[in-house]
């Protein structure tokens, strides 16, 4: 008799929708919300059927792709030994656990293998859950491209303007969406669901009731209110964490990444400024990302949204509400000699208290994250 049940057995789809144990397999994409996701899910706010979901991370499990790599690819590595490990540690507490739903989130999950995600499940999660559901959001080019820009530059991966990310895109073949959740749905037929991340298309317009919904159905549930969690900055607060992550240069990926973070969580318990700007595309740049992403749009929407065409109607959209000008891309041009001088100040001592190097301050950035969410008890 088999330790568990292979995925294709598992799958209970069609009919009992409401019975039964459900894994939610939440994948992303990024900057479709997956922030409010997880912190709803992490703090407890959801109830679905009367019952609290298990949610097992303290924000998300963008620990677990790199752990299973490591385990599909390198079994006698450090690193698929710890990803054994943690797979052990998951299934043992959802195996202890009598909640009907489990859900993981984690939109590092976006460039994974499904081949790879449905071989781990099959072989350490099937026999766990009756039903599996694989949800993602896709959000449209270029919005994609602008939030996607704003983000790396928030945690430091960028230090240009959008002309030079945009020939980035095109020369990495970045936000090319239909064939990648083409290969998900392959892999896991009726199980993947895909969502557009379109407020007009969501359920009753709110991220939380579109994902409940997708994926268990018309279950009776609750989402406790909360504060925005990852609200987007204005394009002078994103100009000033730009500056102060390049007066702190040579330190690593991951300190930036927990940096800008933090910086992001300070701006944000800041009261918000009367006049601020959002930020957007101008529409030479609009007009020439549409053309390049327009393809994609089509067939995605083909595959997935055929009725609505929501991916191809956002790019008209998106351009049509484009700035005529490039906005400013340096704090230097947008503040004051005054405003640089204190700018240059902050930076200057962030970056001697840095060097100090007694703290992994890395570490320090994101337990204060975790604080912020959670309260400093926990």
């Amino acid at each position: 008799m088999q330790a568990h049940r292979e995925l294709s057995d598992a799958r209970i789809v069609g009919a009992a929708q409401d019975q039964g144990r459900t894994l939610i397999f939440h994948i992303g994409d990024h900057k479709t919300g997956t922030t409010t996701i997880q912190h709803a899910f992490t703090t407890r706010l959801v109830r679905i059927g009367g019952v609290q979901p298990l949610y097992t991370a303290s924000l998300s499990h963008n620990h677990l792709p790199q752990l299973f790599r490591a385990v599909l690819r390198d079994r006698n590595s450090p690193t698929a030994e710890k990803g054994r490990q943690v797979i052990a540690g998951l299934a043992a507490k959802i195996a202890a656990s009598d909640a009907p739903i489990c859900v993981i989130s984690a939109e590092s999950f976006e460039g994974f293998d499904p081949a790879g995600l449905r071989r781990i499940l099959d072989e350490h999660f099937a026999g766990l859950f009756d039903r599996i559901r694989i949800i993602a959001y896709v959000r449209p080019h270029l919005q994609r491209f602008v939030s996607g820009y704003a983000e790396r530059t928030k945690i430091g991966i960028l230090s240009g303007d959008m002309e030079s990310f945009f020939q980035t895109c095109l020369a990495h073949d970045v936000f090319r969406f239909a064939p990648r959740f083409r290969k998900w749905r392959k892999v896991f037929g009726a199980d993947f669901v895909l969502r557009p991340f379109v407020r007009t298309a969501l359920i009753d317009g709110s991220l939380m009731t579109d994902f409940i919904r997708s994926a268990v159905g018309d279950v009776p549930f609750t989402v406790d209110p909360t504060d925005n969690q990852n609200e987007s900055l204005s394009l002078e607060d994103l100009l000033r964490v730009k500056y102060l992550h390049a007066q702190i240069k040579g330190r690593s990926e991951k300190f930036h990444h927990n940096y800008g973070w933090a910086l992001t969580r300070m701006l944000g318990d800041m009261p918000r400024p009367e006049t601020a700007t959002r930020i957007r595309l101008h529409r030479s740049l609009a007009e020439r990302a549409a053309e390049h992403f327009r393809p994609d749009a089509r067939r995605l929407d083909e595959a997935f949204f055929p009725a609505d065409r929501f991916l191809e109607q956002a790019l008209s959209d998106d351009v049509a509400a484009a700035c005529e000008l490039p906005q400013l891309a340096t704090a230097e041009a947008m503040f004051s000699p005054s405003e640089m001088r204190s700018l240059d100040l902050t930076g200057r001592l962030i970056a001697e208290m840095l060097d100090n190097g007694k703290t992994p301050w890395a570490e320090h950035f994101h337990r204060r994250r975790l604080e912020h969410l959670h309260g400093a008890e926990s």
